[in-house]
C-alpha cells in the first residue's frame, strides 16, 4: 500500500467519528447516497465491480442501518414529500451493462432493492471506450419489471458541445427509443461522461426531464438542485472504508481538506 493511501485511510479513519459527533450535534446535514455502478462481475475493467464486492458493500450497508430507497421514493426526498431518513442509499446503473443484468440484478431483487439503469439507446459500444456485452432491449425490458428506466443519452456523446440542434435530436431519439422499446417515456437522465452545462439542462427540462445525475461526489440533500445531482461512484479500487465514508458524506470533509493541500 503506498504512502497516499495510508494517509487516505488515517484521514478518513479520524473523520468518520468527528462527522458522527458533527451529525449528532446537527451540524453536519443528513443527505442520500445515490451509488453509481457501471459493470457487476469478471470484466477487467477500472469500472466495474465483482459480484462477491457488490455483495459485500451491500451488506455492509445494511450493517451500518442504510435504508435502500427507489428512484419514486428518492424523488419524493428530494422535493421534500418524503422525511429525510438518516442513512439511505440509492442505488444506480449507468449504460446497462449486460453483468448487471446477469449478476446484480438477481443479488438485488432477493434484497428487495429496487435501482435505476441508464440506457444509451443507440446501444453502440464505441463512445463507451470497453468491450463489456451491453444488454439489449429484450434484456432491458425485462429489467425494466424490477429496475427504473432513465435516459442516458442517445448516442452517449459529450452532451456540451453539441450544437443545440444535434442536442435536440439525441435528447429526442432517446426518449423515443424508451418508449418503443419499453414503453415508458423517461424523466430522469444522466451525463454521459457526467458533463453538462446550463444549455444542455435547460434542454432536459424543455423535453420533460425532472431530475439529472452528475458524477460528481457527494450526498444529495433536499433543496439540491434537481439538475446537477451528486453520485458516489463505485470502481473496482473503492474499498468498504471509502465508501462507507463517502455514504455518511465524510467524503465531503476529506475532498475539502485535500483541496487546501492542493
Amino acid at each position: 500500500m503506498s504512502i497516499k493511501h495510508i494517509i487516505k485511510y488515517c484521514l478518513l479513519a479520524v473523520l468518520i467519528p468527528l462527522h458522527a459527533v458533527a451529525r449528532t450535534l446537527g451540524i453536519a446535514k443528513p443527505g442520500v447516497a445515490v451509488l453509481m455502478y457501471h459493470g457487476v462481475g469478471d470484466d477487467v475493467w477500472e469500472f466495474a465491480v465483482s459480484l462477491q464486492t457488490l455483495k459485500r458493500q451491500l451488506d455492509m450497508l445494511h450493517r451500518k442501518g442504510f435504508q435502500f430507497i427507489s428512484l419514486a421514493e428518492f424523488e419524493q426526498i428530494l422535493r421534500g414529500a418524503r422525511p429525510m431518513p438518516r442513512r439511505s442509499a440509492f442505488i444506480t446503473f449507468d449504460d446497462a451493462y449486460q453483468s448487471v443484468a446477469d449478476n446484480a440484478l438477481p443479488e438485488l431483487r432477493a434484497r428487495n432493492i429496487r435501482s435505476a439503469l441508464y440506457v444509451h439507446t443507440s446501444r453502440i459500444q464505441e463512445p463507451l471506450g470497453n468491450s463489456c456485452a451491453l444488454m439489449l432491449w429484450h434484456t432491458i425490458r425485462e429489467s425494466a419489471k424490477f429496475m427504473d428506466i432513465g435516459s442516458h443519452s442517445h448516442k452517449h456523446p459529450v452532451l456540451k458541445e453539441l450544437s443545440d440542434a444535434e442536442l435536440d435530436d439525441d435528447i429526442q431519439k432517446s426518449i423515443a427509443a424508451c418508449h418503443q422499446e419499453v414503453g415508458i417515456t423517461p424523466t430522469t437522465f444522466a451525463y454521459p461522461g457526467g458533463k453538462f452545462s446550463e444549455r444542455v439542462i435547460s434542454a432536459l427540462r424543455r423535453h420533460g426531464f425532472t431530475t439529472a445525475f452528475t458524477i460528481n461526489q457527494g450526498l444529495v440533500r433536499q433543496n439540491d438542485n434537481h439538475f446537477q445531482l451528486r453520485r458516489i461512484g463505485v470502481t473496482s479500487h473503492t474499498t468498504d472504508l471509502e465508501l462507507y465514508a463517502h455514504a455518511v458524506g465524510v467524503g465531503e470533509w476529506y475532498g475539502r481538506i485535500i483541496k487546501l493541500f492542493k
